[in-house]
């Protein structure tokens, strides 16, 4: 349970981090399509390995960290 709540407060993957910024500069400032961007980035991160739980917001920020 310690390491579920360590991740709710974890900073963001600088991959992630990378990708959002890069996203926004292609033009991307809907907060549900970034959502639906970095969901599908965090899938291609993770091709063949398990996807990190959805909770945990080092790979999906909330729509506040958006």
């Amino acid at each position: 349970m310690c390491v579920q709540a360590a991740n709710l407060t974890a900073p963001t993957d600088s991959r992630v981090v990378n990708h959002i910024n890069a996203a926004v500069d292609d033009g991307v400032h809907n907060v549900s399509e970034m959502q639906r961007h970095v969901q599908m980035f965090v899938k291609a991160l993770f091709h063949n390995l398990a996807l990190p739980k959805a909770i945990n917001r080092r790979f999906y920020p909330s729509r506040d960290d958006l």
